[in-house]
């Protein structure tokens, strides 16, 4: 097995606008690196390239952009092994073109920001050098494999005895609720409970060099890095706290996260703050750090994440460490794949068009305060987009869509990568009739395929039964038939890989 690493600070001090939410924030600096980090795996006759990146997602347009460039500096590496996975983080620099989410719609001439394509020409450079610094230093090593409990993730999505669709906003593309809401309510009378299930386990793959010493490390987490949220500086969000924790115990070693199914899930406390915020009064005092923070709650919440996950990975490497494996067969493939289509109805076409027609309507915001100007312009014309995006997808009268798909083995090991923000659900479906001993599910990894805008959310059919955010048409391009289909698609290559 030959094995390479590499990393890069990818920050930038640059006035870039910040990705994460439904406006835009220009960045007043960073409060930590945002990262990409490169692992290679070979056993000589297939390989990977892993790819992490501090970013709300990967798009087409970047991975066709690294993928160029990595042809042109090594045209030995074939591409179509490369799988590049975002770790959800909130406060990412923007690399997309303002056109994402339609952005480009509200007037930016009083504010000066640093030209995503910029960024991103340079982000591209960073990353292909990156993956060219590990293909290169691969040595022979070993590695070992495992799990820990990291209790990180809170199912996001509350449920509830009542419809509250009465109470949802005209031309609101975000609240369209109805027994369910993220991150609605839980000390109300009529909150049943959590939609679905959290997964506290904590996926380790662990590599060695030939001295048998520690260099680096997978971890994947059911769980976006979100703690932070509406900062206006960049950030690797909790990522950040677990590789210094980590690596004051181990040395200066690779880490490479990876986002595992987690579309309904957020490091966000629901209930249970009071007793939340006494404990990091008592554990943490008042940490300077917090008061950069406009709810410093969320910082607290990084760190205690960060001790959580790096306490599951000592407990793993402890055993997982006993075997070894220095000689595993790889196989790696690379499948697009046809899915069923979110459906629009006729009625909700209908509503779009009224509700798009009100919303171009509505004027842009011009005051004496442009920066304060641009994020609520930015929030209009992302809502007009989404009621585009509904309307364009009704009228050409989609029924599948396609996405690249990643399965991977590692010996007893497989990987299964989709371009989702994936619903919990279909990962414990694809692991418990997976044929290998341990399966790990990357989402918002990246897709080279040409698609309707936005891959969005993939919801169960109970959650698209009870609405809310992340199961309604304005975020959800695949249907819950679409996920099954997907599960389907990923075992049966499972099965032929195996």
């Amino acid at each position: 097995m030959l094995i390479g690493w590499s990393s890069k600070d990818v920050s930038s001090t640059e006035r870039v606008t910040i990705t994460g939410q439904a406006f835009e924030r220009i960045s007043t600096g960073v409060f930590d690196p945002t990262t990409i980090t490169v692992l290679v795996m070979d056993d000589g006759k297939d390989n990977v390239v892993f790819i992490s990146g501090d970013f709300t997602g990967i798009t087409t347009e970047l991975i066709r952009e690294v993928k160029s460039a990595v042809s042109k500096k090594m045209p030995e590496i074939d591409t179509s092994k490369i799988i590049f996975n975002a770790t959800h983080t909130h406060t990412a620099p923007r690399y997309q073109s303002l056109t994402n989410l339609g952005y480009d719609k509200a007037p930016r001439d009083k504010v000066d920001i640093y030209p995503p394509d910029k960024y991103r020409a340079f982000l591209v450079e960073q990353v292909s050098d990156a993956v060219a610094e590990a293909y290169k230093g691969r040595e022979e090593g070993s590695f070992s494999y495992g799990y820990g409990s990291a209790a990180v993730a809170i199912h996001r999505r509350a449920t509830y005895f009542n419809d509250r669709s009465i109470n949802n906003k005209a031309n609101d593309t975000f609240g369209v609720n109805g027994y369910a809401q993220m991150y609605g309510q839980t000390n109300v009378e009529d909150f049943s409970g959590f939609e679905g299930t959290i997964d506290t386990k904590a996926y380790m793959l662990y590599t060695f060099d030939k001295d048998n010493k520690l260099t680096g490390a997978i971890i994947n987490i059911n769980c976006p890095s979100q703690c932070t949220e509406l900062e206006t500086f960049t950030s690797a969000d909790y990522w950040n706290e677990t590789r210094e924790l980590i690596r004051e115990r181990h040395g200066n070693i690779y880490i490479l996260p990876q986002c595992a199914a987690a579309g309904d899930q957020s490091p966000h406390i629901l209930h249970g703050s009071a007793e939340f915020n006494r404990k990091n009064a008592l554990k943490f005092g008042d940490d300077p750090k917090a008061a950069q923070f406009s709810r410093p709650w969320e910082y607290y919440n990084r760190k205690v994440i960060a001790e959580r996950i790096a306490h599951a990975f000592d407990e793993c490497l402890e055993w997982a460490s006993r075997e070894k494996i220095t000689d595993a067969p790889i196989s790696h493939v690379t499948k697009t794949v046809s899915l069923d289509a979110w459906k629009v109805t006729e009625e909700e076409y209908k509503t779009a068009l009224e509700n798009y027609a009100a919303c171009k309507n509505q004027e842009f915001v011009c005051t004496d305060d442009p920066e304060a100007d641009f994020k609520e312009n930015t929030r209009i014309s992302s809502n007009i987009s989404r009621y585009e995006g509904v309307i364009s997808r009704y009228e050409a009268g989609l029924t599948r869509r396609n996405a690249e798909i990643h399965v991977l083995k590692i010996g007893d090991i497989a990987f299964a990568s989709n371009p989702f923000e994936l619903y919990t659900d279909y990962q414990h479906r694809i692991q418990a009739r997976s044929p290998f001993t341990q399966t790990f599910i990357i989402q918002l990894a990246s897709s080279d395929v040409e698609s309707a805008p936005g891959t969005g959310y993939l919801p169960t059919a109970r959650a698209a039964a009870n609405k809310g955010y992340s199961a309604i048409m304005f975020s959800c391009t695949v249907s819950p038939e679409g996920g099954q289909e997907l599960v389907e698609e990923t075992l049966t290559v499972l099965n032929e890989i195996k």
